[in-house]
């Protein structure tokens, strides 16, 4: 009934085997067979024979390996659905990993829904050891809906879920209808659109058969250090050379997707400035440790093309874009420089109040914006800034039985100088905690390499038990099985 479907490629094999490995335990949790479908880009490293190896020692899964002798980059997800059998297939990334009770969540949705075209699924950003969790995808790039939700019109599907589709390891499609959809675009989606084809399919699919459902559980973890556009690049990746490709390649795709629809390609080049083009996009570029000669002009070219008609643009990234990138860096470095660092504290000298707009429910496996006032009680300003003790705000999870930290959260900075009695407002970043169960959250500035503050008086910092419950996702997908939106 269900294939998970991977595409991969040269140098990726002891990542697929780490996916290959999760994806075995979590069918084993679900007490079932599923098809696992290799697709081989041409990789010379050895993937035949870690496939085979795995699947003779893994019965319990039934193994496809199928090997493109000449490199089709992205037209390999093609590939993968055409050597399925199952009558779903879960397009997965090699260098992803399932959570244990995916494939159980997963045929829950199906059997719930058993008329949709497809499922989109949440996802979580790790390191490339899978060990930090990173920030959350931006909101404007995924649906902003906390429980499952069934979508019916083209337009709310391309509106709300285009961006889930770039993403493998969190759609789950019915085969027939992407077969489908896939020989009315033909060999053209991968021509014209060598970065991006599943999108192409996947609003065909929209098109012929608008059924989507939305299902916000985070069933997957995603290696987001090194995108897909600069793996190749080494150690450097060329960084501004990933952002033209990414913007070109959006903007194309979606002026096709929208077929002369503006309102709708607004919508799409709105949602991608915000992820790919703005200010702050663009300020990091300018910073960027690889800036080979022209790139810095070509940015310009690309994003000036894409989102010239958006008055966010010409305001906030354009005037950065202008700069030449010696001079925005020389400025930047003499900004920093101008700053004065923050001397260590006494802990006498470590004095604040730290009040918070928490929510009311906590769910395991979100990443909330949660808005914060501190206010500085001690004698001397707060910087963060540069030097090696600046002051930041940040949150900790702790196990309330014994204390020890198990998590700890994004860093939130301090415009400017904090002086003595005032208060700033800041979004602190905090992932809520994988597993269900107990816990204690403290939101605190810290001093960099020298204390957090609630170390010296607890009454520093926020303190909150906090119940994480795992929201019963195989129960609201057939609880919300006929709304729609």
């Amino acid at each position: 009934m269900l294939s998970v479907c991977i595409p991969t490629h040269h140098g990726r094999r002891p990542l697929l085997q780490e996916a290959l490995e999760s994806i075995a335990v979590s069918a084993a949790q679900a007490g079932t067979r599923v098809e696992v479908v290799v697709s081989d880009n041409a990789s010379r490293d050895g993937t035949r024979e870690m496939v085979a190896a795995f699947a003779a020692d893994t019965p319990g899964l039934d193994v496809v390996y199928g090997r493109n002798e000449v490199d089709q980059r992205l037209g390999n997800i093609m590939r993968v659905v055409e050597r399925a059998s199952g009558e779903w297939c879960w397009l997965f990334g090699s260098d992803d990993t399932m959570e244990p009770e995916g494939i159980a969540t997963v045929l829950a949705a199906i059997a719930a829904h058993p008329d949709a075209t497809a499922l989109a699924l949440d996802r979580a950003n790790f390191d490339f050891a899978m060990r930090e969790r990173l920030e959350a995808d931006p909101d404007r790039s995924r649906p902003g809906w906390r429980e499952t939700t069934i979508v019916r019109s083209f337009d709310d599907i391309e509106a709300h879920l285009a961006f889930q589709h770039g993403y493998l390891g969190v759609n789950v499609v019915r085969r027939e209808r992407w077969r489908a959809a896939a020989a009315a675009v033909g060999d053209r989606a991968v021509r014209e659109h060598p970065d991006w084809p599943q999108l192409i399919v996947f609003a065909e699919m929209a098109r012929r058969d608008p059924h989507w459902v939305w299902l916000p559980a985070v069933l997957v973890r995603s290696r987001a250090g090194r995108p897909y556009l600069v793996e190749g690049d080494g150690e450097a990746p060329n960084l501004l050379r990933m952002h033209v490709l990414l913007v070109d390649g959006l903007r194309d795709a979606w002026r096709e997707i929208a077929d002369g629809d503006r309102a709708l390609y607004r919508r799409l080049m709105e949602r991608s400035y915000d992820v790919a083009g703005s200010a702050l996009v663009v300020h990091h570029l300018k910073l960027s440790p690889v800036h080979p000669p022209g790139w810095d002009r070509r940015v310009l070219v690309s994003f000036t093309r894409a989102f010239w008609f958006l008055p966010a643009f010409r305001r906030d990234a354009l005037p950065t874009l202008l700069t030449p990138w010696r001079l925005y860096s020389r400025r930047a470095r003499a900004g920093h420089a101008a700053a004065a660092p923050m001397e260590p504290l006494a802990p006498g000298q470590s004095r604040t109040t730290v009040t918070a707009d928490l929510p009311a429910r906590w769910r395991t496996r979100e990443m909330l914006r949660i808005r914060c006032r501190v206010v500085n009680d001690g004698p001397l300003p707060l910087r963060s800034g540069t030097g090696e003790h600046p002051v930041h705000l940040a949150a900790r999870w702790l196990d309330p039985a014994t204390g020890a930290v198990l998590d700890v959260g994004l860093r939130a900075v301090l415009d400017g100088p904090l002086e003595p009695g005032a208060a700033a407002d800041l979004v602190c970043f905090v992932h809520t905690p994988w597993e269900p169960g107990d816990y204690e959250l403290r939101i605190t500035p810290v001093q960099e390499n020298l204390r957090w503050f609630d170390e010296v008086d607890p009454a520093n910092g926020l303190r909150l038990a906090v119940r994480a419950e795992a929201p019963d996702l195989r129960a609201a997908a057939v609880a919300q099985s006929s709304s729609s939106t």
